[in-house]
């Protein structure tokens, strides 16, 4: 790939303690066999099982950011990889300290409280740096001078965001499971990168293609949420699962740079659908930026009161 400007790694800025992987690695290889037994959980094994999960967390979050692909003027950069470096030396750290405790015993329920507060630190910056990942994203997905990036989010899950925040993965695609008849939500969540998008227009489809027929004349609507007001009570909400106030998305829509923005989308089931798997499309456009297209793949199974 073609240098580009002021990228980190290729100016010789990757964060150093990215090298943490393979020292825990190697450091922590002969103890996450403890964590395999039939025993019952004891506090060495809760704490080695907490520090296999916070290893992975950590290389998957390295590789999201990937310093490698971020220019390193970005909003965000700096703070962000020194904090990936400063995570990866505590990291090693606790790996360190876990082999110690095995040859020579020690407190394990307190290496298990550590691991825990470097996990909640880990989601934390997995959160802030939430643009950098949507940078990464759409690098290694073939955008050039990336603007933005979509995400799906469960509906029962991402209900009351930070607007800075989102701690879900990017992809093109939008995967639903529904029975015949069924009101069906989801969430997608756009993030502008560095600058605000202008103009944004959701385009939905009007039918789905799938075994034997289409589901035509599809019922589908997207509303986008007004995550700056406070919460509704449930007896006021349009959907329950959904606590902002929601506004149709039949006008374009400005997105603030850097700010997590979800769309809220509603949908019903036709009774008479054959289960099987349908597939659509649905389109993010905006002025003057790339367009976002997501493949939707709605799993119809068969009717639970059948």
């Amino acid at each position: 790939m073609p240098a580009r400007r002021s990228t980190g790694a290729r100016s010789g800025n990757r964060p150093s303690g990215v090298r943490v992987i393979l020292l825990t690695a190697a450091v922590g290889a002969a103890l996450l066999a403890y964590a395999d037994g039939t025993a019952p959980p004891s506090p060495q094994d809760a704490a080695i099982a907490a520090l296999r999960e916070v290893t992975r967390d950590y290389v998957r979050l390295v590789r999201e950011i990937n310093p490698d692909y971020l220019p390193g003027d970005m909003t965000g950069y700096p703070e962000a990889t020194e904090q990936l470096e400063k995570l990866g030396e505590r990291l090693e750290m606790l790996s360190r300290q876990a082999t110690v405790l095995a040859q020579a015993g020690g407190d394990w329920a307190q290496l298990g409280e550590s691991v825990g507060q470097l996990r909640d630190d880990l989601m934390q910056l997995r959160g802030s740096a939430t643009p950098l990942r949507a940078y990464s994203y759409c690098i290694r997905n073939g955008i050039k001078r990336p603007r933005w990036a979509v995400a799906q989010v469960e509906a029962g899950e991402f209900v009351l965001p930070p607007v800075h925040s989102f701690q879900g993965t990017f992809s093109r695609q939008i995967e639903l499971v529904a029975t015949p008849g069924e009101p069906l939500q989801f969430q997608l969540v756009a993030v502008p990168i560095n600058r605000d998008v202008e103009r944004v227009e959701v385009r939905l489809p009007t039918g789905l293609s799938g075994p034997g027929s289409e589901l035509a004349d599809l019922d589908i609507a997207c509303y986008c949420a007004a995550t700056r007001s406070s919460p509704l009570p449930a007896e006021e909400r349009q959907f329950e699962l959904c606590p902002y106030r929601l506004r149709h998305c039949d006008q374009s829509t400005r997105l603030q740079a850097d700010l997590v923005q979800p769309f809220w989308f509603a949908m019903t089931i036709p009774e008479q659908a054959t289960p099987g798997v349908y597939r659509g499309r649905i389109d993010f456009i905006g002025r003057e930026v790339h367009a976002l297209e997501l493949e939707l793949r709605l799993t119809i199974s068969e009717n639970a009161s059948e």
